[in-house]
């Protein structure tokens, strides 16, 4: 978020919001060419690792935390088997 003061943001506002930006990923595109494909050469395990670092960014920049991990014994749901009479 840029600070604005007097109707101009400062230089050091400047410089903290594009400190903030080298974190994202992403490719400057000239207006109506066509935008690449930014995870193309990705195999499909690391399309989800990089799906997730969004998911979580976007998730701490909506003011929440990202909370510890549970074991799959807490998650919600019921556990069942299901038998076939053969």
């Amino acid at each position: 978020m840029r600070v604005v003061e007097n109707g101009m943001s400062t230089a050091r506002d400047e410089r903290a919001a594009a400190r903030r930006n080298q974190s994202l990923p992403g490719q400057i595109v000239q207006l109506g060419a066509p935008k690449g494909l930014m995870y193309s050469g990705l195999s499909h395990p690391q399309r989800l690792v990089a799906y997730r670092r969004l998911i979580e960014r976007a998730w701490i920049a909506s003011g929440h935390t990202i909370p510890p991990p549970r074991p799959r014994a807490e998650w919600p749901g019921e556990v069942f088997e299901v038998q076939r009479n053969a």
